[in-house]
């Protein structure tokens, strides 16, 4: 659909306007637009919906890719963003792992 391949698949609007009209289907880049800003316009309820609920969480953001601390092998760091008192918190929590993925 018009959004999939505009958000998905980064394909401008013209972009998809040119491959509409190479296959025959009158539409004008102004229709495009309108039809993209509606539907932004009818999912924004949902983004609200699901961006309040991700504020409630105590932790907002984890990066689970591993990184070396000191010298030995079975020991990695995992950074991870922990809401306190209205401010993020980014700290390290250790662990160990079992050989190499």
């Amino acid at each position: 659909g018009l959004l999939t391949d505009k958000f998905l698949y980064h394909l401008p609007l013209y972009r998809q306007h040119q491959r509409l009209s190479a296959a025959g289907i009158p539409v004008s880049r102004g229709s495009l637009m309108h039809w993209s800003n509606r539907a932004i316009d009818l999912l924004e309820p949902i983004y609200a919906a699901q961006f309040s609920h991700v504020l409630l969480c105590r932790v907002l953001a984890m990066d689970e890719t591993p990184i070396k601390a000191g010298r030995r092998e079975d020991l990695n760091v995992i950074v991870a963003s922990e809401r306190k008192t209205g401010f993020i918190n980014p700290r390290p929590i250790l662990s160990k792992t079992h050989g190499r993925d």
